[in-house]
């Protein structure tokens, strides 16, 4: 089925509305649902009905109307979040001092938060519950694929719950990167975690046609076919609890190694945690993360499958009882790691800072971490930091300086230390995790409590002789840095 984007300009035309949005609602500045790339999100209410909805305020520009046009179009589904009304007036967002044009999305609520945070917080989540939600999803993303249209932004913080129900009514939102494909998808967008190996050689491609090494005559596309493997990733995750692809170089996002795990589909199922999940999971799964978008499963395949349908996996067995997911100290690191690195890893069409999307100290300290010639920081927790020298560069450095490079040396290997703890176990995890300790202790600014933490955790000079406490260590070796942080912020006051 062929379609144009001007369909989707049509689409807005027939309900946008030109008079203000003041007349019909009640907007609720304070009441923060959202933030991110595209706009702010805020509550409001409907005057005649006092029913709430959410508000997404964007910028009145082509990729805005756009991305409103190809979400209208997608109305019939009950898995996407529907739009109630659009308005376009000339507004001034909170710290404002002007108006500017804006498109004011008024669309159904959702209270019931994001997918993974509720899954984090229930005491027991199923491979039935898991079978549910991937239903749910293939449906949104089998309405997008009739009409020809590519989400291209799968993701967890993507998925909302419609309301804090014991069934949970998934639904998809955010159409900022989705696009008609009429054969001609080139554009590589992605966030790590998710990204299909397809994207990633559109990526490779744009580099080589930027840098003037791309065979002339010839262009590299994709299709919508990515939105399927990015549901696999979340499935995988759903499943076990962690990504089945992640840097294993702490200290970077998105390593070479990472990338070229995804371009081969190396990914594995490791007993400790797949060990209670089904063969028919697994199947699909497997099916899912194809690299060959030819041979990998369908939207139309999924839906029809046994596991979604006839399949009654245990009830009883709790997948998460080990996994990043079920602990919310892991899942802030996990969150605000993919976050910080949204900004620089995917590649926008438009040009947008990235909001603040966690508070906490944790994620905080994750932001610190700023990208560095061409390496990120994997879930926040490395820090690149660039030697500031005066411009007589030659000259002997203070012994202020030489510490000050010493403690920012320390910050980076804890960080280090923190990632490795928050990933899958390896066949050399703990030989890896003792080098790294020591490195640590080689670089600790005196008073440093490292070694009291790590003592307690069994450390005897050179390596842990008893099993540790992953999680327990990394919020202890977290809590480390940031004293030294606060510390540092004293100094500078």
């Amino acid at each position: 089925m062929e379609d144009s984007p001007l369909s989707a300009e049509d689409e807005l035309e027939a309900v946008l509305k030109s008079t203000e949005i003041a007349d019909d609602y009640i907007i609720s500045w304070e009441q923060k649902l959202g933030e991110g790339l595209s706009g702010i999100v805020r509550q409001c209410t409907k005057k005649d009905s006092e029913d709430l909805f959410a508000l997404k305020c964007l910028p009145d520009d082509a990729a805005a109307r756009l991305e409103i046009g190809l979400q209208l179009r997608c109305r019939g589904s009950r898995n996407i979040v529907a739009i109630e009304d659009v308005y376009q007036n000339n507004v001034s967002l909170p710290g404002e001092e002007k108006t500017s044009a804006r498109l004011l999305v008024v669309m159904e609520i959702m209270t019931g938060g994001e997918l993974f945070d509720r899954i984090s917080r229930q005491k027991r989540f199923t491979e039935r519950e898991a079978s549910s939600v991937t239903k749910q999803i293939a449906q949104a993303i089998q309405y997008c694929h009739t009409i020809n249209i590519a989400h291209r932004d799968i993701k967890p913080e993507n998925l909302l719950l419609k309301d804090k129900g014991q069934d949970m009514v998934v639904k998809l939102t955010d159409f900022g990167f989705a696009k008609v494909d009429l054969g001609n998808l080139a554009t590589p967008h992605f966030t790590p975690y998710y990204v299909s190996p397809q994207i990633l050689q559109a990526n490779k491609f744009q580099k080589a046609k930027r840098a003037g090494t791309a065979p002339e005559g010839i262009t590299y596309t994709y299709d919508k076919s990515c939105d399927l493997w990015s549901l696999g990733v979340i499935l995988y995750i759903m499943l076990c609890g962690y990504p089945p692809f992640y840097s294993e170089v702490p200290s970077q996002l998105f390593s070479r190694s990472m990338e070229l795990k995804i371009l081969r589909g190396e990914y594995d199922f490791p007993d400790r945690e797949w060990a209670r999940v089904s063969s028919e999971a697994k199947t699909i799964v497997s099916r899912l993360l194809h690299v060959d978008p030819v041979e990998r499963l369908t939207v139309e395949e999924l839906l029809n499958s046994s596991w979604l349908n006839n399949y009654t996996p245990d009830n009883d067995i709790d997948l998460h009882a080990s996994g990043i997911i079920r602990n919310q100290f892991a899942m802030d690191a996990f969150k605000a790691g993919h976050s910080a690195t949204l900004h620089d890893l995917r590649v926008p069409e438009k040009n947008a800072e990235l909001q603040k999307v966690l508070s906490s100290s944790l994620v905080s300290d994750c932001r610190h971490s700023a990208k560095s010639s061409s390496k990120t920081a994997w879930a926040g927790y490395s820090s690149s930091y660039k030697d500031e020298e005066s411009s007589s560069s030659k000259a002997k450095k203070s012994p202020s300086t030489s510490k000050s490079k010493k403690e920012d040396t320390f910050l980076k290997l804890l960080r280090d230390i923190v990632g490795h703890l928050l990933m899958p176990q390896k066949d050399n995890y703990e030989d890896e995790l003792s080098r790294m300790v020591r490195e640590a202790l080689k670089q600790q600014p005196e008073g440093s409590t490292l070694i009291r933490v790590i003592e307690k955790e069994g450390w005897s000079g050179n390596q842990f002789d008893t099993e540790i406490n992953r999680l327990r260590l990394a919020k202890s070796v977290s809590e480390i840095i940031q004293n030294i942080k606060r510390n540092k912020n004293k100094i500078s006051m």
